[in-house]
């Protein structure tokens, strides 16, 4: 959930014709989050005109999106293929693809030591940064990263046994600092932790200013691929 994902869609001009003005409609499961292509489609992000295709030929799009649904998930992608005939335009080819969410091969998930939607000036929060081997293979040198996202975090007060980088807000841990980093079994899983004060009085500059947004986005990483991956490194998110 939430990793990138890509699929692809391919079609062939079978006809001893030219055919025009194809075009390729995909209807997306609604946890499904776009995000690039191979070709530019239109404002929707769900169709491409990719103009006429001679006797014989081939074409593919190619998309990276996200899905935001949980473990198990499961749903269908719809593929439409469109032209035009005697100035009509017309369906000429559909298919339905299902897919299915599995276990990421090194997840990670983030929480608040106390289940709070809100928060106030000055209070301490504390994440924890739960994450699991899921492959058969012992992962090595696991780096994890949390990014502080907010401009109410008093990042000079982060604590904890990782490292903070204070260029980009982001804490760190590796083997160095957490050796049980250094190496993941399978099925193996840890937690790692840091602590971070909100400001004491709001950091307001214009009218508009309310409703802040505290948030941390995180990242699992290591060098080791399980074979059944097509990847220079494995990675999860949080």
């Amino acid at each position: 959930s939430g990793s990138d994902v890509n699929f692809e869609v391919k079609y062939k001009n079978v006809s001893s014709e030219t055919i025009k003005n194809i075009s390729v409609k995909i209807q997306y499961p609604k946890d499904f989050k776009y995000k690039s292509s191979n070709i530019t489609p239109d404002f929707t992000s769900r169709n491409w005109d990719v103009g006429d295709l001679r006797s014989g030929s081939e074409g593919l799009v190619r998309v990276t999106g996200s899905f935001l649904g949980s473990e198990g998930f499961s749903s269908d992608i719809i593929v439409q293929i469109f032209a035009d005939f005697s100035g009509e335009n017309y369906l000429i080819a559909e298919k339905t693809s299902s897919i299915k969410l599995e276990a990421a091969p090194l997840s990670l998930s983030v929480s608040l030591s106390q289940n709070k939607e809100y928060a106030k000036l000055g209070d301490a929060l504390t994440y924890y940064l739960d994450y699991k081997n899921n492959t058969g293979v012992q992962l090595k040198d696991i780096i994890i990263t949390a990014k502080i996202l907010g401009e109410m975090f008093d990042v000079s007060t982060v604590s904890g046994n990782g490292v903070l980088n204070s260029q980009n807000n982001a804490v760190i841990w590796r083997a160095s600092s957490v050796p049980a980093l250094s190496s993941l079994s399978p099925n193996e899983n840890g937690r790692v932790d840091f602590s971070i004060k909100i400001k004491d009085s709001f950091n307001i500059k214009k009218v508009n200013d309310k409703n802040f947004v505290l948030k941390v986005d995180a990242q699992i990483e290591s060098p080791t691929v399980p074979h059944s991956i097509s990847a220079s490194r494995t990675v999860g998110y949080g």
